[in-house]
């Protein structure tokens, strides 16, 4: 399928568009009105992608929700609230509350029970590094989310900070991970990763991580004995004291996503930026610190990174305005989706290596051609091919 282009046709030709992803879409019906998320490239990637169980996938950046996309079924429904775009958002534990920030500097808490938004701060600030950055503690009573510098922790009742969460002194907190008590915190800066007590209030060890310029991400393993650290220009591999390891080398831009398995086998990093042409995922063993496996798909940065709680999938989001599914065990590509906005409504599109695909009704029929513009095949879009898809992720 690399030598083939990927067409969806509607009777008559009116308007046609481009995706990155290579799949055009010509259309003509009355008063369909198809577009790209945006027309406006810089906003319109995907900004920030998770699981929040291991059949649905969250997703924002193209509008101002939160789209949740079940797989076993392919339906799909919003969380809305916010004003502008949210740029990133975390569940908490037990599965009832969500946190999102927007690129206006919003902060929004909802009860997923009921879809309501719980309670609305505007205070949210990136710093240096749009962090992206918000963790549940454990037990789910208090959440920590970025600010200009530090991190506020914040009651999930009522969403007032009860503590606040300092870098050191001239640097900036931009990322953080904690252990599995809650008790002890590892935060990055620009120069320093450092290891912090919530209970003393005092840094119990740093790291200068120069080498690899600004702290975009940190990872602490299922063991709790190794940590990573992604920056700008590379990534470290260190033991839980901050004490060297060794250096991962693999990708040539930022690193802007890492994330270790459920058994701490393997570790998943993502990359890209505007300054260079990396565009992968990559599969690490971080006993050895050798790059098992490099996944490419993505023609534009991507930008976020997650693994299915039971490790069977991993998904990723990129500026190319897709969002890809992998599987970890065979560490191939099991489907694309594409958002769509179709006469004001957000739809999907789905497709596979191997050509399968399905969209929304509006959209009646798939034509397979080559690159010099020969027809191979023509099918309509249907049930089997949903069904098709649905398998996939099975």
């Amino acid at each position: 399928m690399k030598n083939l282009l990927l067409f969806l046709s509607i009777g008559f030709t009116a308007a046609s568009f481009s995706q990155s992803a290579g799949i055009s879409f010509t259309t003509n019906a009355p008063g369909l009105e198809v577009a790209p998320i945006s027309e406006n490239k810089t906003t319109s990637w995907i900004y920030y992608t998770r699981f929040l169980n291991d059949k649905t996938i969250a997703f924002s950046g193209p509008d101002s929700s939160v789209h949740l996309l079940d797989l076993t079924n392919l339906s799909s429904k919003r969380i809305n609230g916010m004003q502008g775009k949210p740029d990133a958002f975390a569940f908490s534990k037990n599965g009832k509350w969500m946190v999102a920030t927007s690129v206006d500097n919003e902060i929004k808490f909802w009860d997923l029970k009921t879809g309501k938004v719980k309670y609305s701060y505007g205070e949210y600030a990136p710093g240096y590094v749009n962090t992206k950055r918000m963790w549940f503690f454990p037990g789910d009573e208090t959440f920590a989310i970025s600010g200009s510098c530090d991190f506020g922790v914040r009651n999930t009742v009522d969403g007032t900070i009860g503590d606040t969460i300092k870098g050191m002194p001239d640097e900036c907190a931009y990322v953080l991970a904690y252990t599995k008590d809650g008790s002890k915190i590892y935060a990055g800066g620009n120069s320093n990763v450092w290891l912090y007590d919530l209970k003393l209030k005092k840094v119990l060890a740093t790291k200068n991580i120069e080498k690899i310029s600004v702290v975009t991400d940190v990872a602490l393993s299922p063991d709790q004995k190794s940590l990573v650290v992604a920056g700008r220009e590379g990534m470290l591999l260190l033991n839980a004291d901050l004490s060297d390891k060794f250096e991962l080398k693999g990708h040539t831009d930022w690193i802007n996503g890492i994330k270790f398995s459920s058994s701490g086998k393997f570790l998943y990093t993502c990359a890209g930026s505007m300054f260079g042409k990396d565009r992968s995922v990559k599969i690490w063993n971080p006993v050895s610190g050798a790059c098992v496996k490099t996944m490419e798909g993505h023609t534009e940065d991507v930008d976020a990174l997650d693994v299915s709680p039971n490790g069977k999938l991993i998904v990723t989001g990129s500026r190319d305005n897709t969002i890809k599914v992998w599987n970890s065990k065979t560490q191939q590509l099991v489907c694309t989706v594409v958002p769509m906005i179709i006469n004001n409504e957000m739809k999907f599109f789905f497709y596979t290596p191997s050509g399968i695909l399905y969209g929304p009704n509006e959209f009646f029929s798939l034509t397979t051609v080559k690159k010099d513009g020969t027809e191979i095949t023509s099918a309509p879009i249907d049930e089997a091919a949903k069904a098709k898809i649905i398998k996939v992720f099975k």
